[in-house]
């Protein structure tokens, strides 16, 4: 029985808005906010890789409320298809939100609307609902012993939607760019192959740019005056942002240098974008969600590695220590249903990392410590060649502006947010 509800979403092509884990074709869920009052006024659609249209065929920027709307998807190509509507909007409810072309009836409030579409081939996006977790700090988890739900630390995580599988080479190049060129034949950069050779820059880049394309508010902010209300969450306007034309469209990377602005971002963590999970919960993840003794597994899922795990034994490496990467979601998944927490890449967490010792006291916040040296890295890779590395309770910091290839830095991330 999995512990987490699955919510399949397959972005490719427009943005994703997702507002809540549900079957039903309306994005809006059983958590839907039921239309306004009608006050006789007309308020705004925006249809982002599509077009509205009333019942007559008038391209519609705007509507009254109740008048039936109809949306068409506009963005599909030979190498894309459309997949389905979704709306942030509280009282949308969609005729049908997995046609290309459907209706609904215009609430009392301005509309926003999104068109998602696939890469065909691409790996299906899955994000799983993950509750809210409680640790009392009662009893240390000494199962596979941890360093983070130690004795007396006191953590509450809130619920979130944590991607099933580490954020793709197709996912990632929608928005960004790589800083530095692999071409190797143990580093593949086919759709389904996980993005790779990223800083933890680079991915708080991804992060913001993706909840900006989906209109969610964007989590990190860069200190750009004295003014909390006016830092910066658009990446493309923040300090030594790298940028370049791919494709028709401009794409962004972090600095290659570590830079104090890039290292005092803020982590607004009551925002609804998206971001990197702190290693507490990389590692409740990591654990399937089970924050006690009983049922623990030394790699994420699994007592046996090769079921779970992509390492240097097993990923077809050569004999100089260099592990091949792997396409994602091609081991047995954990009990919430994510893949590749052990081995394949290693993921980015949020956190700072200390020298002191120990690094986590019973003090440290579930966002752990407000500044250190490096950021956090877990899950070990395909170039670990001991399975310590890729069990559920290793961690190796690293430069937050690192990102070239040796054995040490194959890194990766997968995604949150903040569960509705």
């Amino acid at each position: 029985m999995k512990k987490g509800t699955k919510v399949a979403l397959a972005i490719l092509g427009a943005a994703l808005v997702w507002g809540a884990a549900s079957c039903s074709n309306s994005s809006g869920g059983s958590n839907a906010i039921p239309p306004q009052a009608d006050d006789g006024a007309a308020y705004s659609i925006s249809v982002t890789g599509g077009i509205a249209k009333n019942v007559g065929g008038t391209v519609l920027t705007s509507a009254k409320v109740g008048e039936v709307v109809r949306i068409f998807a506009t963005s599909a190509s030979s190498q894309q298809s459309f997949d389905k509507w979704t709306s942030s909007t509280p009282g949308i409810e969609f005729d049908n939100a997995i046609m290309d072309i459907t209706k609904f009836t215009m609430p009392a409030r301005n509309v926003s609307i999104v068109a998602t579409y696939k890469a065909d081939g691409a790996v299906e996006e899955i994000f799983v609902s993950v509750p809210a977790k409680s640790f009392s700090g009662e009893t240390a988890i000494t199962a596979f012993e941890s360093k983070i739900f130690i004795k007396d630390r006191s953590l509450a995580l809130p619920a979130i939607l944590a991607s099933d599988h580490e954020v793709t080479h197709y996912e990632y190049t929608r928005y960004c760019k790589y800083g530095s060129n692999v071409n190797r034949v143990d580093y593949p950069r086919g759709n389904n192959y996980p993005a790779g050779h990223v800083s933890w820059y680079d991915a708080i880049v991804y992060c913001n740019l993706r909840s900006m394309a989906e209109q969610r508010t964007p989590v990190y902010k860069i200190k750009t005056a004295s003014d909390p209300e006016t830092w910066e969450t658009d990446p493309s306007k923040w300090p030594d942002i790298e940028s370049a034309e791919v494709g028709g469209s401009l794409k962004y990377s972090g600095p290659k240098e570590n830079k104090a602005e890039w290292n005092g971002v803020v982590f607004d963590t009551g925002a609804n974008g998206w971001r990197l999970p702190t290693e507490a919960e990389w590692e409740m993840l990591a654990r399937g969600g089970n924050l006690t003794n009983e049922g623990q597994t030394k790699f994420s899922g699994s007592e046996h590695i090769d079921e779970v795990a992509w390492y240097y034994y097993n990923s077809g490496g050569n004999t100089t220590g260099v592990g091949k990467v792997q396409e994602v979601k091609k081991k047995k998944p954990n009990g919430l249903g994510l893949y590749d927490m052990s081995g394949n890449m290693w993921e980015w967490c949020w956190d700072w990392s200390r020298t002191i010792n120990p690094a986590i006291t019973t003090d440290t916040p579930w966002t752990g410590w407000a500044t250190g040296e490096d950021r956090i890295r877990r899950g070990g890779s395909v170039h670990s060649s001991t399975d310590e590395f890729v069990t559920v309770y290793k961690n190796w910091p690293w430069k937050p502006c690192e990102r070239h290839y040796d054995t040490e830095k194959v890194n990766g991330f997968r995604i949150v947010r903040n569960a509705p």
